[in-house]
């Protein structure tokens, strides 16, 4: 008989405290955005400036996805374990 698949991950930094990081991460970049006009020393080509910008917020876009994908499965299965235990 096969193994079955764990749907946990095991990453040493938990969903919400990776989530936590992005929601930093994101409050920086709102910074950077807000205050970029005011710095004596503003990037010198704007579009590679927001290219950046762009490549960041993907990637935290990737990060809010997969923790929310992971939230999910967890919810998912603790409604299967809550499931199993009314019908025994």
């Amino acid at each position: 008989m096969g193994k079955k698949r764990s749907t946990k991950t095991f990453d040493s930094e938990p969903a919400y405290s990776r989530l936590r990081t992005t929601c930093f991460k994101l409050r920086g970049m709102s910074y950077l955005i807000e205050f970029c006009g005011n710095h004596p020393c503003p990037p010198l080509d704007e579009d590679d400036a927001f290219y950046g910008i762009s490549v960041i917020l993907g990637e935290l876009h990737d990060e809010v996805r997969t923790v929310a994908r992971e939230i999910e499965a967890d919810d998912i299965a603790g409604a299967q374990r809550l499931k199993k235990e009314e019908s025994k």
